[in-house]
């Protein structure tokens, strides 16, 4: 294995979770560490959360010796790295976010040179990022996608007294209806929508809150970034300044503990998302049994059942970047408005259940197991 340990970012964490799945094997392992993308992230300030004893699990594993040769190398980092190595078998991860695959996203060859090999797979989450690759002249049979998986002891629900205190630690009260959003703060993840969204019905449901816990450890962004862009176009919608305090932003790094209880206080996943490679946060939440509203025709496609919430109508459109679902805006507003006005319908134990049948780390690490060849 050869990728990033220990950050925040999406694929340190699905590289370390599948490689404590792979511990669980009788196999040789290795992994070689590779420089993240951007050399300020760094495990102090963007560190991954996991508990202790499982980091020390993780560093224990070796690093492959010089001349050795192994029967799959498996990468995921960012660019992705289509060289040749000393293995049987190449499988390359990766997310193109847009559906589409750019000639910087690669390192060592073009993916028409790549794709007359057969030594090289690729490994993708969803069908979405498939696409991407397929347009980039890889052959189906050789673009394998893999889902990616939740830790059922991690994201569960909370019962009802722990819930409770989570929520008054929080300083949400009983009657309040809570929106959870996490990620990035980039225009594909749909952030200025679901402020719109919040914004316009928060006059006629005046116990409504949003809690964004962003990433601006990795990115800079934070809310008022978004608040400020949507305000410069003219599509700030007008609130008074203590409605606009129901708008919580959280910026501070949170282990899995602190997951758990932000995912559990709150009442409704909402990602609009324009853009996204698969999306792991709402199926995190609905694992805790919170229910969830997507985009409808994207990554989330994959998953979205209708035990666990809603989607939201989306307009394919092209842009510089490959491909893109635009949510609309009152299909986004009526979604959270029917998960309001029916609590208990969808999430719950029942969606909690499904996510941890379908998609624990253990399931995709059996998938991962089969794939790589190893059984």
């Amino acid at each position: 294995m050869e990728g990033w340990r220990d950050l925040n970012h999406s694929y340190s964490l699905v590289n370390q979770w599948q490689l404590l799945e792979l511990l669980r094997r009788p196999l040789r392992l290795c992994h070689r560490d590779t420089a993240p993308c951007n050399p300020a992230w760094n495990p102090r300030s963007n560190g991954s959360g996991l508990p202790q004893e499982l980091l020390d699990r993780l560093r224990q594993i070796p690093a492959p010796q010089g001349g050795e040769h192994f029967s799959a190398i498996y990468r995921i980092s960012f660019p992705l790295n289509l060289l040749p190595g000393p293995a049987d078998q190449m499988f390359v991860f990766g997310t193109p976010d847009y559906a589409h695959c750019d000639a910087g996203m690669f390192l060592g060859c073009t993916p028409a040179e790549a794709s007359r090999r057969n030594d090289l797979s690729i490994v993708t989450p969803s069908r979405w990022c498939q696409r991407g690759f397929l347009e980039a002249g890889f052959a189906e049979e050789r673009i394998h996608v893999l889902p990616h998986g939740i830790a059922p002891a991690c994201f569960f629900p909370a019962e009802q007294d722990q819930r409770a205190r989570y929520r008054q630690q929080l300083g949400f009260q009983d009657d309040d209806f809570v929106l959870l959003h996490l990620g990035s703060l980039y225009r594909n993840k749909g952030i200025d929508l679901l402020i719109r969204a919040f914004a316009e019905l928060k006059p006629v449901h005046p116990r409504l809150k949003l809690v964004v816990k962003d990433q601006s450890g990795l990115y800079g962004l934070r809310v008022n970034d978004v608040m400020q862009a949507l305000d410069r176009s003219g599509k700030l919608p007008a609130l008074r300044e203590q409605q606009w305090r129901d708008l919580i932003s959280i910026s501070a790094n949170l282990d899995l503990q602190g997951l758990h209880a932000l995912y559990n206080a709150c009442d409704l996943y909402v990602s609009p998302y324009r853009a996204e490679g698969f999306n792991l946060p709402p199926l995190e939440a609905a694992a805790c049994g919170l229910p969830i509203v997507v985009t409808a025709g994207g990554a989330t496609d994959d998953y979205i059942a209708p035990e666990l919430g809603l989607t939201v109508a989306s307009e394919l459109q092209s842009c510089d970047l490959g491909f893109t679902r635009e949510p609309d805006l009152d299909a986004l507003k009526q979604a959270i408005e029917a998960v309001m006005h029916n609590p208990g319908r969808w999430g719950g134990p029942a969606g909690s259940a499904l996510v941890h049948a379908r998609f624990s780390w253990q399931v995709i690490g059996q998938r991962l197991s089969d794939l790589l060849g190893l059984g």
